[in-house]
């Protein structure tokens, strides 16, 4: 999939090819690979995704897959 390009001589308007930039990548299942790389959602085995604490650095935030304990939840 292409990156999103936002440049204002493109026709239409920006918003609407955001919303469908954002709607393609969330249908491509896509939607929180920047987050967990950023280090803002960490995902647990059969517990889920959860939001981690922004005021941690991002390679303290814990991001990735963990064991599922739940010893180490934020």
């Amino acid at each position: 999939m292409p990156d999103f390009d936002p440049d204002p001589n493109l026709p239409g308007y920006t918003y609407l090819r955001l919303a469908d930039y954002l709607t393609a990548q969330i249908h491509a299942g896509r939607a929180m690979v920047v987050p967990r790389e950023r280090g803002l959602v960490a995902t647990w085995p059969s517990m889920g995704s959860f939001v981690t604490d922004a005021t941690e650095p991002p390679a303290a935030a814990g991001a990735g897959n963990h064991s599922g304990d739940g010893d180490d939840l934020p």
